[in-house]
Parts: C-alpha cells; sequence; structure tokens
C-alpha cells in the first residue's frame, strides 16, 4: 500500500480489509484526505463523483471515508496534526479549511451518532494547539531591528558605591598644640621626679648629720 495513492482508494481498501487499519495509522497521511473530509460533513457533490469514478454508491463511499477518518486519522494517540487530517508543514487556511469540515461532520445538532460526536473537543483542543505555537512564536520574535534597538535601550544597572571609609580630619593648630601639651607633661614629669629627688636626697643628708651628731 503505497502513500502516494490518493486518501480516496486507501479509504476504499481499508473498507474491505480492516485489519490494514494498524499499517495505515503507521503511515504519513495519503494526499487528498480534505475531499473525504468534506464527504464525511456531506457533501453529494464529492460522493457522486467518486461514486461513479470507482464503481460503488454514494453511501458506500461515505462509510469508506468516514472509516478512514476515524481510523486513520482521528484514532486515540493520534498528534494534532494528524487530528485534524493535516502534515506538520500545514498552511493556517488548511487549518482552518479542515476544522471547519470536520466540526461540520462531528457537530451533535448534525450527527446522531455519539460515538463520533465525541470527538468534536478532540477537533477543537487539536486545532488550537496547532494554531496556538503559530501566534506564540509571532509574539515572541519580534523583528532584527527591534531586537537591536531593544538591547542597545537597555541599560546596565549601576553598581552601589561603598560608603567611603569615615576619617577624622584635625587641624594643623590642634595638632601643634597638642604636641606642646605632651611636651609640657612630660617635662612637669621630669622636674616632679627630679625634685622628689631633691628632697630625697636632703631628708638622707639631715638623717646622716643627726646620726654623726648623736655619736659625738
Amino acid at each position: 500500500m503505497s502513500h502516494t495513492r490518493p486518501a480516496i482508494e486507501i479509504a476504499l481498501d481499508l473498507k474491505a480489509m480492516p485489519k490494514l487499519a494498524k499499517v495505515v495509522r503507521r503511515r504519513p497521511l495519503p494526499p487528498l484526505v480534505t475531499p473525504l473530509i468534506r464527504v464525511a460533513a456531506g457533501s453529494r457533490e464529492l460522493a457522486q463523483g467518486y461514486a461513479a469514478q470507482y464503481g460503488f454508491s454514494e453511501g458506500y463511499i461515505r462509510e469508506a471515508c468516514i472509516f478512514f477518518l476515524l481510523e486513520a486519522v482521528l484514532f486515540t494517540g493520534a498528534d494534532s496534526h494528524r487530528t485534524l487530517g493535516l502534515e506538520q508543514n500545514a498552511s493556517p487556511e488548511e487549518i482552518r479549511e479542515h476544522k471547519r469540515w470536520l466540526l461540520m461532520w462531528l457537530h451533535p445538532d448534525r450527527n446522531n451518532n455519539r460515538w463520533e460526536t465525541a470527538l468534536f473537543q478532540r477537533v477543537v483542543r487539536s486545532a488550537k494547539a496547532v494554531a496556538e505555537p503559530r501566534s506564540a512564536a509571532t509574539l515572541s520574535s519580534p523583528p532584527k531591528k527591534q531586537r537591536v534597538l531593544s538591547q542597545r535601550r537597555k541599560i546596565r544597572p549601576r553598581r552601589q558605591a561603598r560608603p567611603a571609609p569615615l576619617t577624622l580630619r584635625i587641624p594643623k593648630a590642634v595638632k601643634l598644640a597638642m604636641l606642646l601639651l605632651l611636651l609640657a607633661g612630660a617635662l612637669l614629669v621630669q622636674v616632679t621626679v627630679f625634685t622628689g629627688v631633691l628632697q630625697a636626697h636632703r631628708w638622707f643628708t639631715n638623717i646622716l648629720w643627726w646620726l654623726n651628731a648623736g655619736e659625738s
């Protein structure tokens, strides 16, 4: 089974041999999936064209298209693009078109099959997941010139200056006065010590005289 064959032929083979579903799921989507979605959504014109081309009734063609979509597109575990019947590089127009036709087919007001209408929300979530990365990438990547300008406008935060150490400035006159006071104090100490020595010497001399006088 070549994936280059149109999707309608893969759908007819799958309808005749349902066991091929596992093989179809592992392979990329065949081309021309959009017409099958439109047939499932109720396009009689496409169904009549396929019926005349392949020799089946319109009802059988529609059943084959729906079976293909359920087994090869909307199966559990399919990624968002696969759920929409799209390739990874699908354009925004293709995304909107497939979402519109799938929701038209699966809408509870148009479809009486509960199993099929249960897939309605899955298609909505898949379409949102496919569209969000595109819009997020567009918003998060400004033009090159704008990025350059924004980088130039960035101002580096200034480093906080450390407070200067506290220094005490003493005038020269005060320093000189303090020096003189120190010298005067030292001189006073020396005079006091010298005076005390003299007085002690006098006491000692008087004691010796008194002792000598007593002996005579």
